[in-house]
């Protein structure tokens, strides 16, 4: 989807700050007219990564030392938008200190209550140091909790139409987190079934998850065109929320694109236009007994109009409409 003429005429020339710079969103985010995206950090070794950690535990000041090139290149862009800071929001001052006057937008892709988040890109603290960045969420509740402004996630259009040979009945690709419990229960429900699963959780080395036979678990993370991959071989995609999220996730989004089922906890997610109850079974709504024929239902199909409103130029133009 193109980005519109009108608004092609009156949007800047964009910077993205994400943690990498360089995964699978990264690299098709660069593909929109006027966008830039860079690494918010250096990349550095395995040493300076934990001298990293470290100084960002401390009130030691001069934590610019670790971002990255972008820094020289301000002046060139009129917005800039930094999805959530990874290890804090000192990042917003010092662009400002730097003498940056242009839109300076904080998107959080994950929710408030996520430990990470809490510990250190909080919107409330965010708010208490600065008055001059723009706060936005891909979740409704956290927009209306902590006084944000909603733009919905978003995602690509990509080749095929599930072109690879349907392997499993049901898929779930994800880390552990604090949801052991819902992704064991969900996995149980759907071998009592007898369906084909492939169920992968990824833990860290100092998280132990309690094992079950037929689930995968890993300490690596899976590159994303594998996961894609995976998905596809699918008839249906699960998706397990964390915590309170009740935003889209990027779960529902592939299961969008690929022309995937999906099963998942989000009871929010039969308010979004996409819904469909062929395409939708929602755990805690839908009667598990029949699980079996809605695998069979078809896929019913989108409107297109709706699709496009969550690809990443629609994502993009929100940020300019009605500002």
């Amino acid at each position: 989807m193109e980005i519109s003429l009108g608004l092609r005429r009156i949007m800047d020339k964009i910077l993205i700050l994400d943690c990498t710079g360089n995964d699978w969103t990264d690299n098709h985010l660069r593909r929109l007219d006027k966008v830039d995206v860079e690494a918010i950090y250096k990349q550095v070794g395995i040493f300076l990564r934990i001298i990293r950690r470290i100084h960002y535990k401390t009130r030691i000041p001069f934590k610019h030392i670790w971002y990255g090139g972008w820094l020289e290149r301000l002046t060139e862009y009129k917005v800039i938008i930094i999805f959530q800071s990874l290890f804090g929001n000192e990042i917003f001052g010092y662009i400002r200190n730097r003498g940056y006057d242009g839109r300076l937008i904080c998107y959080y892709r994950d929710t408030q209550d996520m430990k990470w988040i809490r510990e250190g890109c909080h919107a409330d603290e965010l708010k208490a140091l600065r008055d001059d960045v723009e706060l936005w969420t891909f979740d409704g509740e956290d927009a209306e909790n902590y006084g944000m402004r909603y733009n919905p996630q978003f995602y690509f259009e990509i080749a095929g139409d599930k072109p690879h040979k349907i392997k499993y009945d049901a898929i779930f690709i994800g880390a552990a987190h604090s949801r052991e419990k819902e992704i064991n229960g969900i996995y149980n429900k759907l071998k009592s079934k007898c369906l084909m699963l492939n169920f992968i959780v990824q833990h860290d080395e100092k998280y132990r998850p309690k094992k079950i036979n037929g689930i995968n678990y890993i300490t690596n993370n899976m590159d994303y065109e594998q996961i894609i991959h995976a998905n596809c071989q699918s008839r249906c995609i699960v998706e397990i929320m964390n915590g309170k999220q009740q935003g889209m996730t990027v779960r529902a989004l592939e299961a969008l694109f690929l022309r995937c089922k999906l099963i998942t906890n989000n009871i929010a997610i039969k308010e979004m236009d996409f819904y469909h109850p062929d395409n939708i079974f929602i755990d805690g709504v839908d009667d598990w007994d029949e699980i079996l024929g809605w695998l069979k239902r078809p896929f019913r199909e989108i409107p297109l109009n709706i699709r496009n409103e969550y690809l990443a130029s629609r994502w993009l133009e929100r940020f300019f409409i009605n500002n």
